[in-house]
């Protein structure tokens, strides 16, 4: 039997325990204390009867940098260990984030991104929960932006980043990011789930060529490094 409860502080470390066996988007200690703090009505866990974590979703709730009086919903991570999967886990938690971001704040919409190579979450968000692609984010996997909003908040809590990478530095065209020494340059989705206001959603046919034009390109990519280690190894005597 599941409990599903509203995470506190006292959690993170379990929570982290969890994030570290299913994601390879690892969270440094501020970062949760940050959003648990300070949205304790967005993020939840599910645990065992053993007290075990065995899921949660890490969300958030900030303003939009263009227009400070609009507040988004931000889905940080979610992760369901292994033997839980394919049980509704994931779609309950995030059902019970949204309605608890949505019942105490007035939210245009709801963002997250997700892998183009993740093929599983994709559908879950698109196909179960009503996502959709809002735009392709290139590299995402390679450098991770940071909003002015975010910046602020990370750097008054002493540390640089939500993640435990190395110190920011500026793209070509001068954004604040990321470094990723694990980086694999892979492209991520921008998904949103809107709440309030014009959505302006590509139509289905678009979104579809969308999702197939990004996969394509992800296949082609693993295909070059596949040729790439075949022709570095050594021919067999």
């Amino acid at each position: 039997m599941l409990n599903i409860r509203p995470a506190n502080p006292k959690d993170i470390v379990n929570l982290q325990r969890c994030n570290q066996l299913c994601l390879p988007e690892n969270y440094v200690a501020q970062f949760w204390v940050h959003c648990i703090v300070s949205w304790p009505n967005t993020s939840f866990l599910a645990e065992d009867a053993s007290g075990r974590v065995v899921g949660y979703v890490l969300a958030s709730v900030e303003p939009v940098d263009d227009h400070p009086h609009l507040l988004v919903g931000h889905i940080n991570s979610l992760a369901v260990i292994r033997p839980y999967r394919r049980l509704g886990l994931a779609k309950r938690l995030m059902d019970i984030s949204k309605e608890s971001m949505t019942s105490t704040h007035y939210i245009q919409y709801i963002q997250l991104n997700v892998r183009i190579s993740n093929r599983a979450a994709l559908a879950l968000y698109r196909d179960v929960l009503g996502y959709t692609i809002y735009r392709v984010e290139h590299k995402y996997c390679e450098h991770v932006p940071l909003s002015s909003v975010k910046l602020r908040r990370y750097r008054k809590l002493g540390c640089e980043s939500p993640f435990n990478r190395p110190p920011l530095c500026r793209d070509d065209n001068g954004d604040t990011v990321l470094p990723r020494t694990d980086a694999d340059g892979e492209d991520a989705f921008c998904m949103r789930l809107w709440i309030h206001g014009d959505p302006s959603t590509p139509h289905t046919r678009q979104e579809k060529q969308t999702v197939l034009r990004a996969m394509f390109q992800y296949a082609s990519h693993k295909g070059r490094l596949l040729l790439a280690c075949v022709r570095r190894s050594p021919s067999p005597r």
